[in-house]
């Protein structure tokens, strides 16, 4: 919690990130939905402007790209997949925010409308409910991974009681984001990018430690080869956000 507290205010002393704040706390009073009017919540206006700078990068879109669908079906398969609760909740939020995006900033969705390359598949879908429902389930995951409430699971939790008025705002942004991404400078931007990279590398590596643990707990008590398999890949996978970890599974 301190290190999230830290980095949103690290977001606010950057002079680019507090004009997106700025943006989205006006198109709030435009929208008859100020800042606090139904809870406490500056820290989803942080997390929504976090939200349109990683979308803004390359690298978000290329990580993120393969794990969103607009068919349920398809994010369902994707979670049934997921070996841990990290990635579920990963697959979860991201496809919590390209429906708020799509359904607030790009407003480029049509209730019960998937298209899928060239065709138009009707279904009745509400993506409003849906985002919700992938929100919600983020949360969950979350608090899953950490085994409390965490600050970002309180954020995904305000986003699910209030997604159409967050929506809702984040259509009067569209003309202020167009400009401010076509005048950011490289310079800054390239900034930012790496800070957040990183931040997402430490918040990973944060999961994935406290995945290790709960793994290895197990191991000590049941030692089967299903557990060892999830613990040699887990050990694979946080040597390569950390190098210096270390780490030999003992039959």
């Amino acid at each position: 919690m301190q290190d999230e507290k830290y980095f949103f205010t690290d977001l606010e002393k950057n002079a680019a990130v507090s004009s997106l704040l700025d943006f989205y706390i006006k198109a709030r009073e435009s929208t008859n939905f100020p800042t606090n009017k139904k809870c406490f919540d500056e820290d989803v206006n942080v997390y929504i402007c976090h939200l349109l700078f990683a979308f803004a990068m390359p690298n978000y879109n290329y990580i993120t790209e393969q794990y969103i669908s607009l068919v349920p079906d398809e994010v369902r398969m994707l979670v049934d997949m997921a070996e841990d609760n990290y990635f579920q909740y990963f697959i979860y939020k991201v496809n919590g925010d390209n429906l708020l995006l799509r359904l607030g900033l790009f407003d480029d969705l049509k209730h019960g409308v998937i298209k899928k390359g060239h065709k138009i598949v009707t279904d009745k879908v509400d993506y409003r409910e849906l985002a919700k429902y992938y929100y919600q389930q983020a949360a969950r995951c979350n608090r899953k991974i950490h085994k409390r409430k965490t600050a970002l699971s309180e954020v995904l939790l305000k986003l699910v009681h209030h997604f159409d008025h967050y929506a809702k705002a984040l259509k009067h942004v569209r003309r202020d984001y167009y400009f401010f991404y076509d005048c950011f400078e490289d310079e800054e931007f390239s900034k930012f990018s790496s800070e957040v990279k990183d931040y997402e590398k430490g918040m990973s590596l944060k999961a994935k430690q406290d995945l290790f643990l709960d793994l290895y707990s197990q191991w000590l008590r049941k030692k089967t080869q299903t557990l060892k398999k999830q613990l040699s890949k887990l050990c694979l996978e946080l040597r390569g956000l950390d190098p210096t970890f270390s780490f030999k599974i003992d039959d």
